[in-house]
């Protein structure tokens, strides 16, 4: 059995270079494999390099860059989450007290949600559990904490600082 070769116009150094089907085939089978390998590494390094949870001082807005009145922190859902600058935050009251806390999830950056009649923070992703208070993990794949920021509340705008 004679091996079924063809001359390609690759060239080499001058001569023309001769791929077998089969070495054609394996390149080829080899390049799709290596995509969902390359792919998996992705959320691998983003769980290993937390996301950033630094941001600026500012005023709380809405999806659509409207500031957020006081009058919506007291919701039925029991928070609010906003934008302060770059940094997405978690406004909640806390016995009495209103806290902020970073609202991207420190694993793979989902939003939390806060759950007032239990009195903690979680994300709906991978069910990461945090401190309402310190933003500690409590259980969980997050590899941190989220960052806790005061809130300053006047009559027209609440202010995270």
């Amino acid at each position: 059995m004679t091996e079924n070769k063809k001359e390609l116009p690759c060239q080499e150094e001058g001569r023309k270079k001769i791929i077998s089907r089969r070495n054609f085939f394996n390149g080829i089978l080899g390049f799709w494999l290596a995509i969902p390998v390359l792919g998996s590494l992705f959320p691998l390094l983003q769980y290993l390099i937390p996301t950033d949870s630094g941001g600026k001082e500012g005023v709380l807005t809405d999806a659509f860059g409207k500031p957020v009145p006081p009058s919506a922190l007291k919701n039925p859902k029991g928070y609010v989450v906003g934008k302060s600058g770059k940094l997405k935050v978690i406004v909640f009251d806390y016995e009495g007290k209103y806290l902020a806390l970073n609202a991207v999830c420190q694993h793979l950056g989902c939003l939390v949600k806060y759950f007032p009649n239990k009195k903690y923070i979680q994300c709906p992703c991978h069910s990461g559990t945090y401190d309402p208070v310190t933003g500690a993990v409590i259980s969980g794949p997050p590899p941190k904490g989220l960052a806790v920021y005061k809130v300053e509340i006047s009559d027209e705008e609440v202010k995270i600082i």
